[in-house]
């Protein structure tokens, strides 16, 4: 995507598109790949795509579609991915727990009971990259706030 252009990255899951916003023309479409997806994040940088596909999120270059970081979570189903403004985390909502990883080399820095035995399926980062507000049911009736941790595994 050009610093001087008026495009947007957009994505299905499955391809990732590149919009004229001033016509609504799809410039580019990059192909991911075709399985069924949960939940997709743009990284802030728009280099990256990070793509929840089951019990696996993988994340992408958006300029080719190729695999960077591929993450194999647990058993549970990845409802939720999200990067964190700074680009150094990922953060994915299974059930009753969300897990921090490190965004290069996908490494597991903590995992985190919501508290709930219901999947997290919305969150939110606030914008220095400390809090995570998760929201743990379909419902959203409620809503914790965690503070994340630094990049170091735990």
């Amino acid at each position: 995507m050009s610093p001087a252009s008026v495009t947007a990255l957009a994505t299905d899951g499955k391809d990732v598109f590149e919009i004229d916003l001033k016509t609504a023309a799809i410039l580019r479409t990059v192909k991911l790949d075709r399985r069924s997806c949960q939940s997709a994040d743009f990284s802030s940088d728009g280099q990256s795509i990070a793509v929840s596909q089951g019990r696996d999120v993988i994340i992408y270059d958006t300029a080719e579609g190729q695999v960077k970081t591929k993450i194999q979570v647990g058993n549970d189903l990845q409802w939720c991915v999200r990067f964190t403004p700074d680009g150094e985390r990922l953060l994915t909502g299974a059930r009753g727990v969300f897990h921090v990883f490190e965004r290069k080399s996908g490494k597991k820095i903590v995992s985190l009971s919501v508290g709930q035995p219901l999947y997290v399926q919305t969150m939110a980062i606030d914008a220095q990259s400390q809090r995570a507000a998760v929201i743990p049911d379909s419902a959203g009736q409620t809503l914790r706030v965690f503070r994340l941790p630094t990049n170091e595994p735990k």
